[in-house]
């Protein structure tokens, strides 16, 4: 019996603990956009931009407050004997009052610990609640999102685990917005990943296309910086169209990419990315169009296996 409350008690501190950590990244996210804000508005007053820091900071203190008595205290004494039937969790009214229960069906419930993502409704808005596991949701650079709620709600049985992969990607994500690499890309969301979409420039010749993959295009991000974070995620998300058609533009254009990575990979530390560039552009300079240069490169740099 004793057992059966201790493991049902630390099943819901640990639940308590992954609604932290949802709302600790909800908040994140809303710093680093008031902050985005303030390089770009200086005319904002400073009270009014922490009328909306302020709140999110304090709520977020109260939440660990809550979950360290939750920990320390009041989880240490119901462990050993105080205050919970058996079959009984704390309800969302009692976040943080462990004392006032509701029963459910069968203790084990309560080790369904997990958060719902956001879940993008027909509407285009961004709505929590929803389990999003089989869903691929592409969100533009203009899509709203619902305001944060006051208490994240408790973990529900059969929820969507916000896994660690998706908040990693969620964190690199908004550290490319912050530096405006993501200006006007789509990004792709669901239950298990968050990858912005970049679309590969066509018909501008092989140039634009080394440009593109080293240092970017309009201030946007490089596709060599994508491959560092996301993999080669940043063209398989979406449609199977989209997907054939990125893949088949980064397999023609593949040999380029290999000399500046090669040569980048031997000097690019002493020599900085742009010179490699420009070194690169001057050898296959005037030895044909695009495809020519896409095979001369391919050749001079086979693929190393």
């Amino acid at each position: 019996m004793s057992r059966t409350v201790k493991v049902a008690v630390e099943a819901v501190a640990a639940a308590s603990s992954s609604g932290v950590l949802d709302v600790e990244q909800r908040l994140s996210r809303q710093i680093d956009a008031v902050a985005a804000t303030t390089r770009t508005r200086n005319d904002e007053r400073f009270d009014e931009l922490m009328m909306v820091v302020a709140p999110m900071a304090q709520e977020l203190r109260d939440l660990r407050r809550e979950v360290a008595a939750l920990r320390d205290g009041e989880v240490a004494s119901l462990s050993w004997g105080g205050g919970v039937a058996v079959g009984a969790t704390p309800t969302t009214a009692a976040w943080g009052t462990v004392s006032s229960v509701s029963p459910v069906a069968d203790p084990s419930t309560a080790i369904q610990t997990a958060v719902h993502p956001a879940a993008v409704d027909a509407g285009g808005l961004v709505a929590r609640g929803a389990p999003v596991a089989s869903l691929g949701v592409v969100l533009s650079p203009t899509t709203a999102r619902s305001p944060l709620s006051s208490r994240p709600p408790l973990p529900v049985a059969c929820a969507v685990p916000l896994s660690a992969p998706l908040i990693r990607d969620r964190d690199n994500v908004r550290q490319l917005q912050l530096a405006h690499k993501l200006d006007g890309v789509d990004l792709f969301e669901d239950g298990r990943q968050c990858v912005p979409m970049l679309t590969m420039a066509v018909g501008k010749g092989w140039e634009v296309a080394l440009d593109e993959y080293a240092t970017g295009l309009e201030k946007r991000v490089a596709i060599r910086e994508l491959e560092a974070l996301f993999g080669d995620r940043w063209r398989k998300v979406g449609d199977k169209g989209r997907a054939r058609r990125q893949g088949k533009l980064y397999s023609t254009r593949a040999g380029i990419y290999l000399a500046f990575a090669s040569e980048y990979g031997k000097r690019g530390a002493a020599v900085g990315v742009e010179t490699i560039v420009s070194d690169i552009k001057a050898k296959y300079a005037g030895r044909g169009g695009a495809i020519e240069v896409f095979k001369l490169a391919r050749a001079d740099y086979p693929p190393q296996f």
